[in-house]
């Protein structure tokens, strides 16, 4: 199965940039991802979040992709987690718009199979797949909601029932602080981690 990827990079983020390469990297066995400037000539991160997603979103549908994992610069993937990731992916739902591979935030419905739950209104699209039949859904939102929870709450998410996919803590440009999520929020998740 092919995989497209993009991955969002501030540009004055190079640290990142170099660290999430290599974490790329590791989990897919080469760098075939596609770099996509995000926005920071919008004031309100919300906005710019919005609009860096909406990006990689609309460079997919003009480039003919079929399916796109949309990944952020501060992405940390778990360790041998690539054999479950290809097991998920030969296992989609027929009916997703979005599957999401980690959150920070979220209600979580369990359902009965061996691959995916449901989610709605969550946070975190730090590594995440979005379907075609979402392409015009996701390019057509303009509010103030941050996109995270516009989309769990609009279009038909899944989330796998190992979460492999984690934002590392440390200085949030979206935030304006140092985050320590991993610490403070995911421990809420524990039954849900791979």
């Amino acid at each position: 199965m092919q995989i497209n990827s993009i991955l969002i990079n501030l540009p004055k983020r190079k640290e990142r940039l170099e660290k999430s390469t290599k974490e790329i990297t590791n989990f897919f066995g080469e760098f075939k991802t596609i770099v996509s400037k995000g926005v920071d000539f919008i004031e309100n991160t919300t906005l710019a979040v919005r609009e860096a997603h909406k990006n990689c979103i609309k460079f997919s549908k003009e480039a003919g992709f079929n399916t796109v994992i949309v990944i952020e610069d501060d992405i940390t993937l778990k360790e041998n987690s690539k054999p479950y990731f290809d097991e998920l992916m030969e296992n989609l739902p027929d009916d997703y718009d979005v599957c999401v591979f980690g959150i920070y935030g979220g209600k979580i419905e369990i359902l009965e199979n061996k691959y995916w739950n449901k989610i709605n209104k969550f946070s975190g699209l730090h590594f995440y797949l979005v379907n075609q039949n979402a392409y015009d859904k996701i390019l057509e939102y303009n509010g103030t909601q941050p996109i995270d929870h516009w989309i769990g709450q609009n279009l038909n998410c899944y989330i796998s029932k190992k979460l492999f996919a984690f934002q590392l803590d440390g200085w949030s440009d979206n935030a304006k602080i140092i985050t320590d999520y991993n610490k403070t929020v995911l421990p809420g998740y524990k039954e849900f981690m791979l």
